[in-house]
């Protein structure tokens, strides 16, 4: 790699030291007339040291990228390994509202919770040309969590409610919803702990992913999801989409009481991701 770099090096001054000379005939042409009011020579200094400065950051990407593009095709390592952190917050722009009584007899409420987010996580990388990709992350999070989210209230549509001796028709009749939810609303936090595993193997853009989260306290349920990654890449070679399917498990543990479980244990989904920014050396 020290051979390989210090010919990029060679090659980038060459590149470098013509397209300054070209530069420096094309601004000999500037004219007094041009810059009224201004020395020559030092016009000509400003224009040359923005030439400079542009340069600089053109030229120090240019050797940055030739590196890894040498670097990756030549697989001339052993193992790279890098790591960071992140925390990140949802915040919902549009909520749900629900209609709540606490018992049949009681009086249609209506309530509108708001399930904010906080995450924080670590990630660490491993790359082998033997081996491949290895991404391991650990995280933990903070919800703004209720007896809705967390299943503790029973949900019915309104011809039930009303079969089932709801009293409160009154409201009912100018509820646009229809279902509504018999319990006791509270709202609460839940904490909640995971781990994340991705596999690429060597020279591959399809891989393996599998994430584990336990949350805690009133809501203390086991989940997991198993995907496949794929990272599509562009004319260029570089990532231009990253897909992945996905089958995730809920309850794991069957902490939700069965009469409550308004939800199938399974669901499919897909996660697209686009990388909008550029690669960082």
């Amino acid at each position: 790699m020290d051979a390989l770099r210090a010919g990029i090096v060679q090659q980038l001054v060459f590149e470098l030291l013509k397209n300054e000379s070209d530069f420096i005939s094309s601004i000999s042409a500037i004219d007094s007339t041009e810059i009224p009011g201004q020395k020559i020579v030092t016009a000509k200094k400003i224009v040359l040291e923005n030439f400079n400065k542009t340069q600089h950051e053109i030229y120090a990407e240019k050797f940055a990228q030739q590196q890894a593009n040498i670097l990756t095709s030549t697989n001339n390592y052993k193992l790279i390994s890098s790591n960071y952190t992140s925390i990140t917050a949802f915040i919902p722009v549009i909520t749900a509202s629900y209609i709540i009584a606490t018992t049949f007899s009681m009086p249609l409420q209506h309530k509108k919770p708001y399930p904010l987010n906080l995450n924080f996580s670590h990630t660490r990388l491993w790359e082998s040309p033997k081996f491949g990709r290895l991404f391991f992350s650990v995280g933990t999070s903070l919800q703004f969590n209720n007896s809705i989210l967390s299943f503790d209230l029973e949900k019915i549509n309104i011809t039930d409610y009303k079969l089932l001796g709801g009293t409160d028709t009154l409201q009912l009749a100018g509820i646009k919803k229809q279902q509504v939810y018999i319990g006791t609303y509270t709202n609460f936090l839940t904490p909640l702990i995971n781990c994340r595993l991705v596999y690429f193997p060597s020279n591959s853009h399809v891989g393996f992913s599998f994430l584990l989260e336990q949350n805690f306290g009133n809501f203390n349920i086991l989940n997991a999801t198993i995907g496949v990654p794929v990272v599509l890449i562009n004319s260029k070679k570089m990532p231009a989409l990253n897909v992945e399917f996905f089958i995730s498990l809920f309850d794991l543990s069957n902490q939700i009481v069965k009469e409550k479980k308004i939800f199938n244990n399974q669901a499919i989904g897909i996660h697209i991701g686009i990388p909008f920014s550029r690669l960082m050396f």
